[in-house]
């Protein structure tokens, strides 16, 4: 099992990386196409939209990595003013229902893409490409953040820290 535990934060590890590689080429490219149109040569017309759909794909695939990291964005006023048993238990609640609603977003978002592949939908823009490519993003990511919620609700079963107010 620490294998497959390995092997998984291995994979979160690389999606973070590829999604720093990936905004710093949107940061280089981006410089260029601005030097490139001031200067009067050559433009990427592609740029934009592609940047647009990276940034989509970044956001969803960093998620999970962001969430194992337990960077996520977190609002714990309440949280560091209750007991730690009750700190501990609102914790709990949050990663259910982060978990339920990661459940439903895979469900819903595997249901769209699996839709715009049936369909055959193009998206036709200055690229040209299977809609199902950008959709497919919405269920791997939502699995991997449903995985992610379960880890945490996992790491719940340890007893609270033994902090005043227990």
């Amino acid at each position: 099992m620490s294998k497959l535990v390995s092997w998984y934060d291995g994979f979160l590890l690389c999606l973070g990386y590829l999604g720093g590689i990936c905004l710093g080429l949107i940061a280089v490219m981006v410089s260029l196409d601005v030097i490139l149109r001031n200067i009067g040569t050559a433009s990427f017309p592609w740029l934009l939209e592609s940047v647009e759909y990276a940034l989509f794909a970044v956001s969803f695939l960093l998620a999970p990595w962001v969430l194992n990291q337990g960077s996520h964005v977190r609002v714990d006023v309440l949280v560091t003013k209750l007991p730690g048993k009750w700190a501990h238990r609102l914790d709990i609640l949050a990663d259910t229902l982060g978990f339920a609603v990661c459940a439903l977003f895979t469900w819903y978002g595997s249901r769209v893409a699996v839709k715009a592949f049936e369909r055959g939908e193009l998206i036709f823009k200055e690229l040209i490409f299977p809609e199902w490519w950008l959709m497919a993003i919405l269920p791997v990511a939502g699995i991997l953040l449903t995985v992610e919620f379960a880890r945490r609700l996992a790491g719940h079963r340890i007893a609270p820290p033994l902090t005043e107010g227990l």
